[in-house]
């Protein structure tokens, strides 16, 4: 007699449960939860994010990031970090680089902060290259008036060679876009 092999046996996943915040009291407003969430994809399903960090070589008064940002044109707004608009179009935007990752405007100013991150997200500027080009020369202005390093995504020394890199992403990314399907 043939035997079958025996089959593996498969233990059963259970899906994760999902909890909901209770509903607000009659009469009161729901507050929103304080922690960000990504935007939604958007319909072509590309989405893409560039990141350069900005490492101060020893920590900077927030009173004089705060006066070189709002120098450069970025001002403070939602989800309590900095942002660059251009005839309110949103370029990108500026974080803190360690935790709570935004700024307590209130005590900012006293604050001594040891790194920032820049981002813009794809899509998003209706001049992208333009757009990342302005946050690069940005973010080179705040590291020589504030002497800090600039790093990739990956915390790599930002070479020229990597500049030139995310600015093909970019490349890319609106390539995709123009493609049905996005090959």
């Amino acid at each position: 007699p043939v035997q079958e092999p025996a089959r593996p046996q498969v233990t059963p996943v259970e899906p994760p449960v999902v909890r909901t915040a209770p509903a607000a009291p009659a009469g009161t407003s729901a507050r929103p939860v304080e922690k960000p969430t990504a935007p939604p994809a958007p319909a072509s399903g590309l989405l893409e994010v560039i990141v350069v960090h900005l490492v101060f070589t020893q920590r900077v008064a927030g009173e004089r990031l705060l006066d070189n940002l709002l120098q450069q044109g970025l001002r403070f707004g939602e989800m309590r970090i900095f942002h660059l608009h251009d005839q309110g179009n949103l370029l990108f935007s500026m974080a803190n680089a360690h935790e709570p990752g935004y700024f307590n405007i209130d005590t900012m100013e006293q604050d001594q902060l040891r790194a920032v991150s820049f981002f813009m997200k794809l899509p998003g500027p209706a001049e992208p290259l333009a757009a990342l080009n302005r946050m690069l020369a940005t973010a080179q202005f705040l590291a020589r008036e504030l002497e800090g390093e600039l790093r990739d995504e990956n915390r790599s020394i930002l070479t020229l060679q990597m500049m030139e890199h995310m600015r093909e992403r970019v490349r890319e990314f609106e390539r995709r876009m123009r493609v049905p399907d996005g090959r």
